[in-house]
């Protein structure tokens, strides 16, 4: 599920998105059943860095630009 996850949050760089609306974008039914159901993984990818949050709660793909991009 988490690579559901950063699949979707890497098709809208830039775009936050609250725990709440991933768990529902990702499995509707097991969003019914636990509104919060994705915020575990969320986390997780928060820890390996793979994704960033603001203080806020939301979540978000930052793509990373290399210095040889920025020339």
């Amino acid at each position: 599920m988490e690579q559901e996850i950063l699949q979707l949050l890497q098709q809208s760089p830039g775009t936050v998105f609250s725990a709440k609306e991933v768990g529902k974008r990702i499995d509707r039914k097991q969003y019914k059943e636990n509104p919060n159901c994705a915020r575990p993984l969320l986390q997780g990818l928060l820890e390996k860095k793979l994704i960033s949050a603001d203080v806020s709660g939301h979540y978000v793909f930052q793509v990373r630009t290399s210095l040889k991009d920025r020339a």
